[in-house]
This record gives C-alpha cells, structure tokens and sequence, in this order.
C-alpha cells in the first residue's frame, strides 16, 4: 500500500512539475519589464473597442502570447477597411497550433506596407525557437485548413518580441531595439 502512495505521490508531483514547465517554457524571453508595460498598458483601457453608442459593445485589451517560431508563418494579404475608405496589402502571421488558427495583423490604420513590414518581421524571427506576440483580439473566426472548417481568432499586433529584440507598431524602424527604446 505504501509503495502505491509514494507511485502516487510521484505521479502528482511529476504531473504538477511538467505541466508548470510547459506552460512556462516561453517565459524566459519576457522579462518583468514585458509585463509592467502590459499592465500599465491595461491600466490606460482597452487596445479595441467598439464605440459606446454601438450595441452590442465589446472591448479587447493587448496580451502577450508566445509560440513556437516553426509555428510561424508569414504572408501579405489584401484587406479593406470596414468603411471601405481603402485597400491595404499587410504583412499577416499565421500560426497554426493543435488546429487552432491565430492570424496577427498591424492595425490598417497603420496603413503600413507588407513588404517594408514583413522582411522586419522575418529578420527578427530569424533562427529563433519562439516567438511573443503583444495583440489585441479582435474577432473569432472559423478558417479553412487543408480543407477542414477550424476555429481560429484574428487579432492586432502591438509588439513582437524574440531574443534578438522587439518590433513595435509605432516605432518599427526601430524593431531592434533591445530595452525597448528607440535607437538612434
């Protein structure tokens, strides 16, 4: 009987250690400064929302999220902004995990061009293992894959973050920055 409770025991603590370890795996490549500035982020209201005359209202605030760099995928898609006021052709990440599918866009407000904006994203990510994502989520989707109907989520991105440094909506010639701050 002892011995059953010490199998157990073990198996408890073995369970409670890997499942800590895997949720925490990216963890390394954020640093409580990522996460001050996100919760002073929050502090200052939601990334998106809808306007408060409009029901239903909705609101969205940026997180960090972080992913395997293999997972990763980058393409321009052309998209048009809901009033229709104009096209843009952006830089788009598709990451694909356990069948869900994220999809990361720049705000169109930005109205920033792919290409410029892709090659920054793919020299930062360039031989990393991981990648965090800082986004604001806008809406549940449920995308195609190989055929199949699938859940997946757009959201906006805010930051990137590997390693070799951040990239950042509002300063992304920038994107190198190790601190955070602008290089000049």
């Amino acid at each position: 009987m002892g011995s059953k409770n010490k199998w157990l025991k073990f198996s408890v603590i073995f369970f409670l250690a890997y499942s800590n370890l895997s949720m925490n795996f990216y963890n390394s490549i954020l640093t409580e400064e990522d996460f001050e500035m996100a919760h002073r982020d929050r502090d200052h209201g939601p990334a998106l929302a809808k306007s408060l005359d409009e029901k239903p209202y909705w609101e969205s605030y940026n997180e960090w999220r972080c992913f395997d760099r293999d997972t990763v995928e980058l393409t321009c898609a052309e998209l048009q902004h809901e009033n229709g006021s104009f096209n843009a052709y952006v830089a788009l990440m598709s990451i694909l995990v356990d069948g869900y599918l994220f999809e990361y866009y720049p705000l169109l407000e930005t109205k920033q061009d792919c290409f410029p904006v892709a090659f920054q994203w793919f020299d930062l990510m360039q031989n990393e293992k991981e990648v965090c994502i800082y986004g604001a989520h806008l809406n549940d989707t449920q995308p195609f894959i190989d055929g199949v109907p699938s859940d997946g989520s757009i959201w906006y991105v805010n930051q990137i973050k590997t390693y070799r440094g951040y990239w950042k909506t509002w300063e992304d010639e920038n994107y190198l920055s190790d601190d955070g701050t602008s290089e000049e």
